[in-house]
């Protein structure tokens, strides 16, 4: 069972940052996956590693068309992204000591980390993108 399937609604209409939510959520959906079939613990984490280096890759890509186009709030999208990658990194520690709860706690935070970034902070965004010609 995916953790959250792709929907026509995520599209921003830009071509590369779509590829890359997708894969972001690929990404997502194949950590809960392991978890949900308790994968085992190096399997986990692999995946968890693959995660925070797609999101870093993602946000350069995301922050330097932000840039390149003189984006109004792209100081917040900076700190969001830092906050994103901070707080990944202290539940990935929790998670390192094997608990239940820090699986939970992590899950659940990329789950609202979907929710309130991409679905709502890069929407925000995007008609200033499209309006510009990017596609």
């Amino acid at each position: 069972m995916a953790f959250f399937d792709w929907h026509p609604n995520y599209a921003l209409g830009i071509a590369e940052l779509d590829r890359q939510h997708r894969g972001l959520l690929k990404a997502i959906s194949d950590f809960y996956h392991a978890l949900e079939v308790q994968a085992l613990n190096s399997a986990v984490d692999d995946l968890l590693v693959k995660l925070e280096q797609y999101a870093r890759e993602h946000f350069r890509t995301e922050e330097a068309y932000l840039e390149r186009y003189a984006y109004p709030h792209l100081d917040v999208q900076r700190r969001e992204h830092a906050q994103f990658i901070a707080r990944l990194s202290q539940l990935t520690q929790r998670r390192d000591e094997r608990t239940l709860g820090g699986s939970i706690e992590l899950t659940r935070f990329l789950k609202d980390w979907w929710r309130e970034h991409i679905l709502k902070s890069d929407m925000e965004y995007r008609d200033w993108l499209l309006s510009r010609g990017v596609r």
